[in-house]
């Protein structure tokens, strides 16, 4: 399933899903250490859009399978392969302002900037607050009751130093549906299904302030929005 997912992950009919959140909310990542919860095998996509702007970034998800095909992707990992994989994502990320450099040399900083790749289970795991900013891209809807979910913003909280920001990207989903049900039998979505709203409140009740969110439509098969928000921990 999970290389079903990755190869899913790069189909055409979520290009412009995915420039939305680039343009949207990665380019609110600037500066410090970064921690992609969820990062899944393809950490690596997210961070072309802001590995030139930090210090470093880690790869966390719970599957170890995923992880394992990660580390493979970037051991072998150079210019020619970023843009066979993303041939048509570097242009878009140069022409928004979020990527200057050449596929070789935003390779040798996607290598050479990555701290840690660590399996990790936010409804049991917590961090050492040693990170300036948390990306949960479809991470934290993977829960099945809200309860859940304040569990897992507050294993978010725990990643961050005081201060930090967590940017949280989701998608409500059509209740049902073939899609997301083979999602739900792998743990790669929940069944709590959590509104814009619902994660708003999970996040201030967890303690953070936020500082913005979106809720947009979306064409996607089984899915219905993309909500985003960034919250701040409390310094």
């Amino acid at each position: 399933m999970h290389q079903d997912y990755i190869k899913s992950f790069f189909e055409d009919d979520i290009a412009a899903y995915f420039n939305i959140m680039f343009d949207r909310v990665i380019r609110h990542i600037n500066g410090g250490d970064i921690c992609d919860l969820g990062a899944h095998g393809v950490g690596h996509f997210w961070a072309m859009g802001y590995i030139e702007r930090v210090n470093s970034y880690a790869c966390y998800d719970l599957s170890a399978e995923a992880l394992n095909i990660f580390s493979g992707v970037m051991a072998e990992l150079d210019g020619a392969a970023l843009e066979n994989q993303f041939g048509d994502t570097l242009p878009y990320l140069r022409d928004i302002g979020l990527v200057s450099s050449d596929a070789e040399v935003l390779s040798e900083q996607l290598k050479a900037k990555l701290r840690k790749v660590q399996q990790f289970d936010f409804l049991k795991d917590h961090g050492n607050h040693e990170y300036d900013l948390v990306l949960a891209m479809e991470s934290l809807p993977v829960v099945d009751s809200y309860d859940d979910l304040l569990r897992a913003v507050s294993s978010v909280k725990s990643l961050l130093k005081p201060g930090g920001l967590a940017l949280n990207i989701s998608g409500q989903h059509v209740d049902g549906g073939e899609s997301v049900k083979a999602l739900q039998a792998h743990k790669l979505d929940g069944r709590l299904n959590p509104s814009l709203d619902v994660f708003i409140r999970a996040f201030e009740e967890c303690g953070f302030t936020i500082i913005g969110s979106a809720s947009m439509p979306i064409d996607f098969p089984d899915y219905l929005t993309a909500d985003y928000c960034i919250a701040q921990a409390a310094s």
